[in-house]
């Protein structure tokens, strides 16, 4: 009992002479925070790395996470061997016309390319990219804490920093799913570059406004105060351009800059307060983002409204100055604005609608598309039941956020109050930010990895004002200046400026303390969601590490966007044992002249795939795929569901292709989009009818059409293209009524009648005076109709992984050549 007495007294005294030295040594508070930092980057790392390295690299293949990272990969397989000559137009990526590089929005792939081609002294092999291109998401992801914490720092305090910075690193959602190991795609590297773009920008507004930097200043800058914030200014331009040059939607952050530079504008002309730092700044900021975005590409809108948009600032201070000069009451000068913009608006429409009309396509962004059927751009407050409709939720943004989310909620309302007793330029940025960024991720789930740091910041802030409230700091409003900073201003300034007490700890240790521990504790580990992570069937409470787990921990034998198995072996099949589309298979590597030749390669063809496949056959196999996730192409779709061979092989000589690839999930699941392309119903193929079960309940059972055997795709992958015959018993018909129940209406069956052929059933169903009747039969894999052989296809591939159905191991992905 004595040592534990000891032990606690000499804990006791350790705590209390680094609380002592913490409150002394702003030394030490530093070199706390830098550890706290590096253990955050740490974890980032851990978390996006550890949990899904077997699947990227404990198999027989690399394997990247996400669907659109294979055209990058594919991408950077060129570039790094071309360096730095880039494509407009890629041979593979589409038969037979080619598809889209990254050309318009080189920045991210050129990252890629440039530091593996540095790593492979000028000559990568695949191995080399394969090995580190998957590490760029967790370490671009880890790097993005620095400027939430500096941005934190700058508004707050540096504690406010640390906690915002922790929450990024840990949140699970769109940022953390989009940057574990192996998705490499730019929405990580969005994230990063438009955060620190914003890092630097509220830094030079801090620098800019503290030191009422005017245009006189230029004259001579190091005296002035001014070098700080345009070096500020230029560095968040060079962010913010790289940003642009990366993703087509980035013009997003320039009306979010832009709209803040004119509502500030507002607020500081209104106020009769000089408006020189804001132009300054504007432009300090504007144009060195053009120069970069011009150095890697030279898209037109993007070009042009980033040419409008240096001009903003020097045009809204020219009129701030008239109207000071002509002494016009201050309150016009919003309206001045406003009517000046909308001439200008009018003018550029009626000269250059073909410049305009694209801006407005980048509001899409903020509509509500209820009809989405891709899951990241299904809106935040709606959740697709399980019968497939969109009901409105707060589920998904509660499960992304938990307590985070009313946490920044309440930052936000505290910042806008305060806000209205007192302005403070760098917050109005963060509100104006935060409200645009909701409104896009409210618009579209994806977003999500943007509001993430909105969140985050906002989250930190009101845990800075709760540890302030237990005792972190005095009473001392957090306005004004630091002394360290005061001492830099001209006496004149001095008086102006309240003086803001350093974050220091006070007294009240234990409260802090309690206060501290509690917060870390209800953002990890406290419950705040019933989920069924595990798929038993019994959800159970979850903390925001388990959702982060979870979101993590990719599993081998459950892909998410990576590839199965099935499918990496039946494409290195492919990519080994056909012809090569373009006669070599260094093609793959070779560099691409645009317009590309096709006549030069008679012997090219095409690899028919639903279009979700399509960068896996091109990166995977080296063939070029009829369509790919850029956009599903109905002709091609049309091949699945065509309902006689003549028709699906005048459609595969239309498109060039040679080969057809189908896979278990496209027949049992993902035809149902094959037949929304294509405008068909799906009623036509299959349908849901109400059966009397054994104990006289009702129950929904899902029966399937003649149509739906008939179509191509099910005589290829679930027959082998061989004809069929229906058994006995295996012809049935229904008889059934509409029957109403829940405000729904549903085909509700009478009968069921067993023929043992389909003449047979043909012929009663013909003599039936009236009523509603069809063939069906319960599994996709029997056919109740004759099939007839397909004598154009010809099966080259079964994997080897399968799937168990009725009893019986179905290979999981089947390669057909059609032969003609």
């Amino acid at each position: 009992m004595e040592a534990l007495n000891r032990l606690s007294r000499t804990c006791k005294g350790l705590l209390l002479a680094f609380l002592q030295g913490m409150e002394k040594s702003t030394l030490l508070q530093r070199v706390v925070v830098g550890i706290a930092i590096a253990s955050l980057f740490a974890v980032a790392l851990y978390l996006r790395i550890a949990f899904s390295h077997d699947v990227v690299f404990g198999g027989e293949w690399v394997k990247f996470t996400g669907v659109d990272a294979y055209w990058h990969i594919r991408i950077v397989d060129n570039l790094a061997h071309n360096f730095p000559h880039l494509s407009n137009i890629d041979p593979y990526m589409r038969y037979p016309v080619g598809g889209v590089t990254s050309a318009q929005f080189p920045f991210f792939d050129y990252l890629v390319a440039g530091v593996i081609w540095v790593i492979g002294l000028g000559s990568p092999t695949q191995h080399t990219v394969d090995t580190i291109a998957p590490y760029f998401p967790p370490v671009m992801a880890a790097l993005a804490i620095i400027p939430v914490y500096f941005i934190g720092k700058t508004l707050f305090s540096r504690w406010a920093g640390v906690f915002a910075a922790g929450l990024v690193a840990i949140l699970p959602g769109e940022f953390l799913g989009r940057s574990i190991l192996g998705f490499t795609d730019h929405h990580v590297a969005e994230t990063l570059f438009s955060t620190t773009a914003v890092m630097f920008l509220v830094l030079a507004l801090k620098n800019a406004k503290r030191e009422q930097i005017t245009w006189s200043q230029l004259r001579h800058p190091r005296s002035s105060g001014l070098t700080k914030p345009m070096v500020y200014g230029v560095c968040g331009g060079v962010f913010l351009g790289v940003y642009l040059a990366s993703w087509m939607g980035a013009l997003l952050f320039v009306m979010i800059i832009a709209g803040f530079l004119l509502v500030q504008f507002c607020v500081e002309h209104v106020r009769k307060t000089p408006t020189d730092y804001l132009c300054l700044v504007g432009v300090a900021t504007f144009l060195p983002a053009l120069v970069v975005f011009l150095v890697f590409s030279q898209h037109r809108n993007t070009s042009a409204v980033l040419s409008i948009a240096v001009v903003l600032p020097v045009a809204a201070f020219a009129i701030s100055r008239l109207m000071a000069i002509g002494r016009l009451k201050t309150v016009y000068y919003p309206v001045v604005v406003v009517g000046l913009g909308l001439a200008a608006y009018g003018i550029l429409r009626a000269a250059w609608p073909s410049l305009v009309d694209p801006m407005w396509d980048n509001l899409e962004i903020f509509e509500w598309n209820k009809g989405a059927t891709v899951s990241e751009m299904v809106p935040s407050l709606y959740l697709r039941s399980a019968e497939g409709v969109l009901k409105f939720s707060l589920g998904p943004l509660w499960q992304v956020y938990g307590f985070s989310l009313l946490f920044g909620i309440a930052g936000l309302c505290m910042l806008v109050y305060g806000m209205v007793k007192r302005w403070e330029t760098e917050k109005a940025f963060l509100v104006i930010w935060t409200l645009v960024v909701l409104l896009a991720a409210l618009g579209q789930r994806r977003f999500n990895y943007y509001l993430v740091v909105n969140v985050a910041l906002l989250t930190g802030y009101l845990c800075w004002e709760i540890l302030r409230f237990a005792g972190l700091r005095g009473p001392a409003g957090e306005r004004g200046v630091d002394a360290r900073d005061r001492r830099k201003l001209p006496k004149s300034k001095r008086k102006r400026e309240p003086q803001r007490e350093s974050y220091r700890l006070r007294p009240s240790h234990a409260f802090v303390s309690l206060a501290a521990i509690a917060l870390l504790a209800l953002f990890t580990i406290v419950p705040y969601a019933k989920l069924d992570l595990e798929g038993t069937g019994k959800p159970r409470l979850v903390s925001a590490i388990d959702l982060a787990i979870e979101t993590a921990d990719l599993k081998p034998d459950q892909p998410r966007y990576d590839p199965p198995d099935a499918w990496m072996q039946a494409l290195t099949w492919l990519r080994g044992y056909t012809d090569e589309p373009f006669g070599d298979a260094d093609f793959y590597y070779s560099r691409y002249e645009t317009p590309i030749d096709y006549s030069a390669y008679p012997e090219a063809y095409g690899v028919t795939a639903w279009w979700d496949y399509g960068y896996w056959i091109v990166r995977i196999g080296h063939r070029p795929p009829s369509q790919n996730p850029a956009g599903a192409i109905p002709s091609v779709a049309e091949f699945f569901l065509a309902q006689d061979e003549s028709e699906g092989q005048r459609i595969l000589d239309k498109h060039g292709a040679r080969y057809v690839i189908l896979d278990f999930e496209f027949v049992t699941g993902k035809l149902h989009g094959a037949i929304s392309v294509t405008g068909k119903s799906g009623e036509d193929f299959y349908d849901q009818f109400v059966v009397e079960t054994s104990d006289g309940g009702l129950q929904l059972v899902t029966f399937y059409l003649p149509a739906f055997y008939q179509s191509m795709s099910v005589r290829l992958y679930n027959f082998g293209g061989k004809a069929v015959t229906p058994g006995p018993d295996e012809c049935k018909v229904v008889s059934w009524t509409w029957w109403e129940s829940g405000g729904g209406q549903y085909k509700r069956v009478n009968e069921t009648e067993t023929f043992d052929t389909y003449e047979a059933a043909l012929a009663w169903m013909a003599s039936q005076p009236s009523g509603n009747y069809d063939i069906v039969s319960y599994s996709p894999f029997i056919s109740p109709v004759p099939l007839e052989e397909l004598d154009g296809f010809a099966l080259r591939y079964d994997s080897e992984s399968t799937v168990k159905v009725s009893g019986e191991y179905i290979p999981e992905v089947r390669i057909f050549e059609y032969v003609k």
